[in-house]
Formats: structure tokens, C-alpha cells, sequence
């Protein structure tokens, strides 16, 4: 970590951010054999002559890196507040290590694009201030285990409560252990010719989660 933290931490805000293309659409291989990186910070070390296996491994996280960085960028942050963040991990290595740190590790995990996406958004709103480094963790914890596809059932209970009604299914039972979803008490479980359905709602922290995650995905 100490070689590419902060190659990651020159990266975060760089200008290149902007002539990142759509990794979804290019790839990274046509990006590579097209120079367009040739800038970027982590590419001497995460591309190199290694054995294939190891080549692959490193690729996926450039891929997942760039999907966070150009993310990151999107011109949501406020100026001032990443201005102070930035000279707060310039200041403080250790604080940069171990934030920076664990944004790669996760971003090293990842497989799919939008997660990578949803960190960045998660990360957006840590740098402005509107959630601290406990909750950024337990959000990319959450992201972690999140069924992507699963936005659609939150964007449905969000826009019908308190009156959405959801038939069991395994997809509700991953929001309630997730804690974005609160199941209704027994009472309110009712039966009818279609099955037995009960009402949902969202939790505190299912609502926080939504609204900066539906921005990514919806």
C-alpha cells in the first residue's frame, strides 16, 4: 500500500478525471492499447509485465478504480469541502492510508461497475460532510452485500409508503437483513387471493442509502 495509496490519493481529484471515457462501453484493454491513460497515476503500477493471472487481477481494480474516480468527479462535490479534505489527508498520511487504504481494498472486490459507482457517490457525500467515516463504512459494508438490481424494489417502497404492500420473496428478505427495510408487525400482514403480502417501509438508514444511491443507478 505504500506505493499506491498515494498514487490513488493523486488520482482522487486529478483533471484526468475528465478524459476518462465510459470504461462500461471501451473496456479496459481498447482504452490501454489506445494510450488514454498514459497519465494516469496507478497505471505504471498496477500494469506491467506480470504473469497473466496477476495482470487480470490488477486490470479489474484500474477498471474499478476509473469508474470511481470519474464518479467521484461528476461535479457534485462542493469545492471548499474537498479543498479541506484534500489538504487533510496531504497533511496526514496515516488518516490518508487508512481511508484511501480501505477505498481500494473494496474497489478491489468489486466486480461490477455500479458499485464501484456507488462508493464513489457514498465517498461524495463523506468529503461534504453530510455523513462521518462511521457511517461511509457501514454504507460500503451494505454495498458489499447489496443485490444491485434490488434498487427497483427500494425506489418502490420509497415512492409507495407508507402504503407499499410486498409479497414474501427472498429480494425482500435481502433489504430487511441489509437494515434498508423495515417489515411490517404482524397485524398489518395480510392475505389475499394473490398470496401473503405485508408492509414495508424503509428504515433511517434505508432512506439515507436510497437517496444517494438512486442518484448512481436510477
Amino acid at each position: 500500500m505504500n506505493k499506491i495509496v498515494p498514487q490513488f490519493q493523486n488520482s482522487l481529484f486529478s483533471n484526468i478525471a475528465d478524459s476518462i471515457p465510459d470504461i462500461a462501453e471501451f473496456g479496459i484493454d481498447s482504452i490501454l492499447d489506445e494510450g488514454v491513460l498514459k497519465d494516469f497515476p496507478l497505471m505504471s503500477t498496477l500494469v506491467g509485465v506480470k504473469n497473466v493471472a496477476q495482470n487480470l487481477h490488477d486490470r479489474n481494480l484500474l477498471r474499478q478504480t476509473l469508474a470511481f474516480v470519474k464518479e467521484l468527479n461528476n461535479g457534485q462535490l462542493d469545492e471548499k469541502k474537498k479543498e479541506k479534505y484534500k489538504k487533510i489527508i496531504d497533511e496526514n498520511p496515516k488518516k490518508a492510508e487508512a481511508e484511501l487504504g480501505r477505498v481500494l481494498i473494496i474497489l478491489n472486490q468489486n466486480i461490477e461497475l455500479s458499485k464501484s459507482k456507488i462508493l464513489a457517490a457514498i465517498f461524495q457525500e463523506y468529503i461534504n460532510e453530510n455523513i462521518d467515516w462511521k457511517t461511509f463504512c457501514e454504507f460500503s459494508e451494505i454495498t458489499r452485500m447489496f443485490f444491485v438490481d434490488d434498487i427497483y424494489d427500494l425506489d418502490t417502497i420509497y415512492q409507495q409508503a407508507p402504503n407499499y404492500l410486498s409479497f414474501l420473496s427472498y429480494g425482500a428478505d435481502r433489504l430487511v437483513a441489509l437494515g434498508l427495510v423495515k417489515s411490517s408487525t404482524a397485524p398489518a400482514i395480510v392475505e389475499d387471493a394473490l398470496g401473503i403480502r405485508q408492509s414495508m417501509t424503509l428504515s433511517d438508514i434505508g432512506e439515507k442509502y436510497y437517496k444517494i444511491v438512486s442518484k448512481v443507478l436510477l
